[in-house]
């Protein structure tokens, strides 16, 4: 037996269907202090709260609600961006400047904003396809606070969110920070799209490949919206099993094949590189062989080392681990 690399997630799918591939979790940051520094992932979990809680907080430039810790934020576009930037006011898109540093649009990351100085601000939240100038966003601009998608040029209408594309300007925060304590990563579930929602892969019976993108946010509570599904391979049907591993260990859900053969091959996610293709055929490698011995194969941290070791089944109903490591020199023996 042997396997070729060293496992990081997963967990097992024998036969043709679908797939759930989970998600890792949103890391614990320590709350920030009102106008001191602050991290892109509290930002983001600043604005969720008010986009959680939208259904009581009506669109107004006169009216106000509390944040998380009772701290009171205009309800319009402005104020939203200072409740999730945990500003000491709320600034108007007119001032935004002063708290604020203008950047590229290219270099738009989770926490900046796009800001038009006499109309209106939008919270960045990710990018959807860099290449292409596609991202979610969300937006306060009516009642309620929602979560959307455009391109920086504002689609076939020239407008994002209802204002010129042109007239916006990518802001970042002078205070915000990508420091603070590192996500931990939960090696039994794992990101197809690494925006940290649990996706799902299906195979069909004719070996295509789709994904299912978790947008549970901006669909209002329905996570796998088939309108939004999308093919992203074919050919698979020569897998006897699938089981999904970040066996790269960058925080996106590879593939990992079992053929009839019993060889193993590794299918990396490049979502990010292939312009929102994670798994080609074209930079697939055969990883290990002689797995056709096993009616079950299921990735699991038994070791509790951070690293999906294998857990399978052999045809005589014994049960072997197949312990993993960060380097595949290091890695104990199977027993």
């Amino acid at each position: 037996m042997s396997l070729g690399v060293a496992l990081a997630a997963g967990v097992g799918l024998s036969g043709g269907v679908a797939t759930v591939l989970a998600s890792t979790p949103e890391a614990a940051f320590a709350a920030s202090s009102v106008g001191g520094s602050i991290t892109p992932d509290e930002v983001l979990s600043r604005a969720k709260y008010w986009y959680d809680n939208r259904g009581s907080i009506n669109y107004s430039q006169s009216a106000y609600h509390r944040d998380e810790n009772g701290r009171n934020y205009r309800t319009d576009c402005s104020g939203f961006v200072s409740m999730a930037w945990h500003l000491s006011t709320s600034k108007t898109t007119y001032n935004m400047y002063t708290v604020s540093k203008q950047i590229s649009k290219s270099d738009l990351q989770p926490g900046d904003v796009l800001n038009s100085a006499s109309q209106h601000v939008i919270l960045f939240k990710r990018w959807l396809n860099q290449s292409t100038g596609s991202f979610e966003y969300y937006a306060f601009g009516s009642t309620p606070v929602k979560i959307d998608t455009e391109t920086l040029s504002g689609g076939g209408d020239g407008l994002i969110d209802s204002h010129p594309a042109g007239n916006y300007v990518a802001r970042r925060y002078n205070n915000i920070t990508t420091g603070g304590q590192a996500p931990v990563k939960d090696p039994g579930v794992a990101d197809v799209t690494g925006d940290g929602y649990h996706d799902m892969v299906a195979r069909k019976t004719d070996g295509t490949l789709w994904l299912y993108a978790n947008n549970i946010e901006r669909d209002n509570g329905t996570p796998y919206n088939s309108g939004s599904s999308r093919q992203i391979g074919s050919g698979w049907s020569s897998a006897d099993r699938i089981i999904n591993a970040d066996a790269t260990g960058d925080g996106f859900t590879d593939l990992i094949a079992v053929k009839s053969d019993g060889t193993m091959m590794l299918y990396s996610n490049n979502i990010v590189r292939d312009d929102g293709t994670p798994y080609s055929s074209a930079s697939s490698r055969q990883i290990g062989s002689g797995w056709g011995g096993f009616d079950r194969i299921v990735g699991a941290d038994v070791t509790g080392d951070g690293y999906t070791d294998l857990v399978t089944r052999k045809t005589d109903g014994t049960l072997w681990l197949y312990p993993t490591a960060p380097e595949p020199s290091s890695r104990p023996a199977a027993r």
